[in-house]
């Protein structure tokens, strides 16, 4: 190749790189103005029309996700389409639990989805895997951490939405006996997705219910600092551990003055033995008509805030 070829080959290559460079310019502070406008329009649109729409984040783990149904059966979704069906008030709901979380996990994620959801209601049901899972270090103030500038790329954001559209939603590791002991994936809210795992303790976690109380009073205390209206959850299973953990979210409930919705009191009267079919698969994680129950009772509770 010939020095005056390879010199043209060399400028071309570098205005394509520059022309690229340029593009993703170009992308990153389109899809940044974009992202200014949704979050200065989205609210004041909802005024504007009348709708009062009111947006609520639910959060938990696999008993709200919806764990052996399509996620429109669980009830968070069965709320929302009861309650907007009614047409007294349009409800917009984020499902972003996912099956494992614990409530330490949920307790450092939750103010980033409340920034990112910026909810008028928040229904938490967590604490069922804090006894047998690895809790994580509260991060300092229950502040949601500091990300790197390039963290913040727009751009880098649709690439990742576009590379996980790819990839397992789950991943679980078993040992040789088929126990899992260790699970992972992505929690997908908007363009954002936060990626979680957890890890079997072989022990158990001995103080699980004091970390779990005070994981549920920050979080309580956090959802209001948020301006947004905190709801616990009991639930709906009373056993073997779940009943243990109602009585946390109970008292709780009780002492921060939070609205409470008693599923575990309800399916109790209806299932005292906690094993009919209809309402629970026989690992207890309620069926979908123990998630319309669920619905039907926050569309109680809800009409008489």
């Amino acid at each position: 190749m010939s020095r005056r070829l390879a010199r043209a080959l060399g400028v071309r290559l570098v205005a394509i790189a520059l022309g690229l460079i340029a593009g993703l310019v170009v992308l990153e502070i389109a899809l940044q103005l974009a992202a200014v406008v949704t979050r200065s329009t989205a609210r004041d649109a909802d005024v504007v029309s009348g709708a009062g729409v009111r947006h609520v984040l639910a959060v938990g783990d696999s008993n709200t996700y919806g764990l052996y149904l399509d996620r429109e059966q669980a009830y968070p979704i069965v709320f929302a389409q009861r309650e907007n069906a009614i047409a007294r008030e349009r409800v917009s709901v984020v499902n972003a639990a996912f099956p494992g979380v614990n409530s330490s996990q949920l307790r450092n994620l939750l103010p980033e989805l409340l920034r990112s959801v910026r909810p008028t209601d928040v229904f938490v049901m967590v604490g069922a895997n804090d006894w047998w899972t690895l809790p994580e270090p509260i991060r300092a103030g229950g502040t949601e951490p500091s990300r790197p500038l390039w963290l913040r790329s727009r751009v880098l954001r649709l690439f990742v939405i576009l590379e996980r559209w790819f990839e397992a939603p789950a991943v679980l590791e078993k040992d040789a006996a088929g126990m899992p002991v260790k699970g992972s994936g992505t929690i997908p809210v908007g363009d954002e997705r936060w990626r979680l795992s957890w890890t079997r303790l072989p022990a158990g976690n001995p103080q699980w219910e004091a970390d779990l109380e005070s994981n549920l009073r920050a979080i309580v205390t956090d959802t209001a600092a948020a301006g947004a209206t905190p709801w616990l959850l009991t639930y709906p299973a009373e056993d073997p551990i779940y009943g243990r953990v109602n009585q946390v979210l109970r008292r709780v409930a009780a002492e921060t003055a939070t609205n409470l919705v008693d599923a575990g009191a309800e399916f109790r009267a209806r299932c005292p033995s906690s094993d009919c079919r209809d309402l629970f698969f026989p690992d207890h994680h309620p069926t979908a008509e123990g998630h319309v129950l669920v619905a039907d009772l926050l569309t109680r509770a809800w009409a008489g805030r």
